[in-house]
């Protein structure tokens, strides 16, 4: 019998459509999932770019804003809040929009100013100092095209650092090479280079930051350390990690004090560069930032393990990276010039618009005050050239002196006298008259001012003059004061008397001596050869102390005259006869005048006489005073200072109790001079260092002043011959120290010194250094001890970083 086929057909149908359906359904899925997957993806990079714009915004805020502060030192609130106008273009960052528009937000003062606060540095290298603080918040919004949007918040804290709160802090490199033991408080930060090695023990028990690199094998001059350097350098881990003046210091087990090196095999002493001049020669050690974290917890950095670069609000650039041009940081201390605006980023830094007293002496009334040019109140008082002013209606000579017999100084008759070693010391001359001529041209210019209550500058050059100098230190003045309400004093001095005009800078008169012909390596006396010395270590010769890239030697035209001297071309470091020749007598510096840019400023009866009592003006209520002497010329401190023998704090080096001022020191540069230096004895013995012996002697003050710039050991010198002299001997010496040094205080080099620039050139022995005895004044890390018009570095610090899914 047939079979039928119908059923066997019509179910194959019915299979092949439901399959055919299947793989229908299989398509559909698998296009939805494609479709659905490329939308994710897309979703997740206009996510991803939205991010990335709202990172560009707020780094970009977050520079701007440092950047302002960089270059204001208190920046109004609407100076702020215009940095949000200005986020990433659509070059930087494209198909982005900053809407809407970045914010940045602070409490207010009364003022409608950013408020701040004292307050500790909560994070980054400066954590724990004490700082003027302005906490902040930042907020950018991103959104693409497609809808995307990203939220970040960061949080900051704008923190002013009074840059004495620093042990030792350099504006560039920094050094330390002390033949015997030598240890200093407080912390250590240089925007340089940073070179260690002991000729015995060198001791540190705070932090050390260099934001270039940490050198140990070499001093700065390229000298290898492995040749009379074979001391060790400690390091803490905590902060009084190493106890200070123990040699060696305990280590090991229970300690916080490690001896370097501190890894095996050692990169040159677990220093982060080896192997030559960082910059020229040798190369980086790979092991220092695990080393800096690691068994030296980082209390040994550099810039890639957190160490920051500090400056000045008006020190736009780094001197050591870009120059030139920079601002100089040397125009602290300097008088301002015509037009500078005083609340411009350099002028708000100035300690000439800061202080309360002004003592100013120049060539010209014009160059006593380029700011305000005439002043009619009679209190710029002019000396004649035979140096003699006018007051109350009298004659009055100042520093009339002739050369007597044996070369003594011998007073004049009424400034009668008219050779020309009889200039007064105040009755300067502005012309070069030949030797025998006379003195010629005009007198100098004076005028001494405080600053009252209502914020008027007053002239009271007059009375001050009429006091004479056998003046009783503590006598009252004869007219009351309305002193200012400041924590102490603020004086600033300034002496351009026979300062000559700089032809590089428009023949303006600006501070600076024009004496930088002064290295010249290739001449073991030091002659001078006209030209820049070759670049060595840096990208500025070590002959530019204002880092302009010319030869200053100007200022050469009047200093041959003070010595008897006048050659062709000019020499102001030539010897008389030669320093080594037996022509140079003995008082052959007691007489010849004082011409050029040649004067200096020295602080006298700063002794602590009795427990309880300082000579140095303090506030009236005796508890915080102050006094800060800030001078455009080198200042000397001639005996003990704002301390003494009396001072308890020697005894134990803890007692800091003891009733003083707040005192600190800025100046081109700072020498300490002890109780028995004799001005006559140094003029009479100018190469017989033997007879200028000094006793012991205390001080007690900060000190900001600079330093010369190194260069190459030459094949004439010593070990050392081409370094910046280190740390140990940046208060200068002129005596043989048979006696111990005591100093408490903070040592901060942030420019070049520019009137002090002479190498060691002649003799045996210009000095014999100290024993020296120093400490960091940790008074200094309570904001409220601080010595008036401490400078303040600017910092940015990042305390958090968020994105925000939820933004308000």
């Amino acid at each position: 019998m047939a079979k039928s086929k119908t059923s066997s057909r019509g179910f194959t149908l019915i299979a092949a459509l439901l399959l055919l359906v299947l793989l229908s359904g299989v398509a559909v899925g698998l296009m939805f999932l494609v479709n659905n997957e490329s939308r994710m993806s897309g979703n997740e990079q206009e996510d991803n770019l939205a991010y990335y714009g709202a990172e560009s915004g707020i780094e970009k805020l977050t520079a701007d804003l440092s950047s302002l502060y960089q270059t204001s030192m208190s920046p109004s609130s609407l100076q702020i809040q215009n940095l949000v106008n200005f986020p990433p273009t659509s070059a930087m960052v494209p198909g982005v929009n900053y809407t809407p528009p970045p914010t940045i937000t602070y409490a207010l003062d009364a003022n409608g100013n950013p408020q701040s606060s004292i307050s500790t540095i909560s994070a980054g290298s400066n954590q724990g100092m004490y700082a003027q603080i302005v906490p902040m918040t930042l907020t950018v919004n991103a959104t693409r095209p497609s809808g995307a949007s990203v939220n970040i918040t960061r949080k900051v804290e704008i923190a002013l650092i009074p840059v004495f709160q620093f042990g030792v802090f350099c504006g560039y490199d920094c050094s330390y090479f002390a033949g015997p033991d030598f240890s200093f408080g407080g912390r250590v930060h240089t925007n340089g280079n940073l070179y260690l090695a002991g000729g015995s023990d060198l001791v540190f028990n705070d932090k050390i930051a260099a934001f270039s690199q940490v050198v140990m094998d070499r001093l700065e001059n390229g000298h290898l350390t492995s040749a009379g350097y074979g001391g060790t350098v400690y390091s803490s881990t905590a902060t009084g990690g190493c106890p200070l003046n123990t040699f060696p210091p305990p280590t090991g087990a229970g300690t916080n004090c490690v001896a370097l090196p501190v890894s095996t095999p050692a990169a040159a002493g677990d220093a982060s560069w080896s192997a030559g001049i960082p910059g020229i020669a040798g190369g980086a050690n790979p092991s220092f930032q695990s080393i800096s974290a690691g068994p030296l917890n980082y209390y040994l950095i550099n810039s890639l393990t957190g160490a920051t670069n500090m400056q000045l609000p008006f020190v736009q650039n780094s001197c050591t990276a870009n120059p030139p041009p920079c601002t100089d940081p040397i125009e602290i201390i300097r008088k301002p010039q015509v037009g500078e605006v005083a609340t411009s980023s350099l002028g708000q830094s100035r300690i000439y618009n800061k202080a309360q007293i002004r003592v100013l002496l120049a060539d010209t009334q014009v160059d006593l005050h380029p700011e305000r040019g005439a002043i009619g109140d009679g209190q710029d008082v002019q000396f004649a050239p035979n140096g003699f002013v006018n007051v109350g209606g009298a004659n009055q000579y100042f520093a009339m002196a002739q050369a007597g017999a044996n070369n003594w100084v011998a007073p004049l008759v009424n400034g009668g006298a008219s050779g020309w070693t009889s200039w007064p010391l105040f009755g300067e001359i502005t012309t070069n008259p030949a030797p025998g001529a006379g003195p010629g041209g005009q007198g100098a210019w004076i005028r001494v001012e405080y600053l009252n209550n209502a914020g008027n500058w007053v002239g009271v050059t007059t009375e001050w003059l009429g006091l004479g100098f056998g003046r009783i230190f503590n006598a009252p003045p004869t007219t009351p004061r309305g002193g200012a309400n400041q924590n102490g004093y603020l004086l600033l001095f300034s002496d351009r008397r026979g300062m000559m005009a700089d032809p590089n800078q428009g023949n303006a008169t600006y501070g600076e001596s024009g004496l930088e012909d002064v290295v010249n390596s290739g001449s073991a006396v030091g002659t001078p050869n006209g030209a820049l010395e070759a670049l060595a270590n840096y990208t500025y010769s070590p002959e530019d102390v204002d880092v302009n890239g010319l030869l200053d030697n100007w200022g050469a035209k009047n200093i041959g005259y003070g010595f008897g001297v006048n050659t062709t071309p000019l020499n102001p470091y030539l010897r008389i006869a030669g320093c080594n020749n037996a022509a140079f007598t003995s008082g052959s510096g007691l007489a010849n005048a004082v011409t050029g840019a040649r004067h200096a400023l020295k602080l006298v009866d700063g002794r602590l006489n009795v427990v309880g009592t300082s000579p140095l003006p303090v506030r009236g209520d005796n508890l915080q005073g102050g006094f800060t002497v800030t001078s455009e010329n080198p200042v000397y401190v001639h005996g003990d200072y704002n301390s003494s023998v009396l001072d308890p704090f020697w005894a134990n080096n803890a007692n800091n109790n003891t009733a003083h001022a707040a005192a600190a020191i800025i100046a081109d540069t700072v020498t300490v001079l002890s109780n028995q230096w004799s001005d006559a004895a140094s003029l009479w013995f100018t190469t017989s260092v033997g007879n200028r012996d000094a006793n012991a002697a205390y001080y007690r003050m900060a000190v900001a002043g600079g330093k010369n710039i190194p260069f190459p050991q030459p094949a004439w010198g010593g070990q050392d011959m081409g370094t910046d002299g280190g740390l140990h001997n940046f208060l200068r010496y002129l005596e043989d120290w048979n006696a111990p040094l005591s100093y408490d205080g903070s040592l901060v080099s942030m420019y070049y010194s520019e009137y002090n620039t002479g190498i060691f050139k002649c003799c045996t022995t210009v000095y014999n250094p100290p024993t020296r005895n120093y400490y960091f004044d940790t008074l200094f890390l309570n904001p409220a001890n601080l010595p008036p018009g401490t400078p303040m570095f600017q910092d940015v610090v990042n305390l958090s970083y968020r994105q925000n899914f939820q933004p308000q």
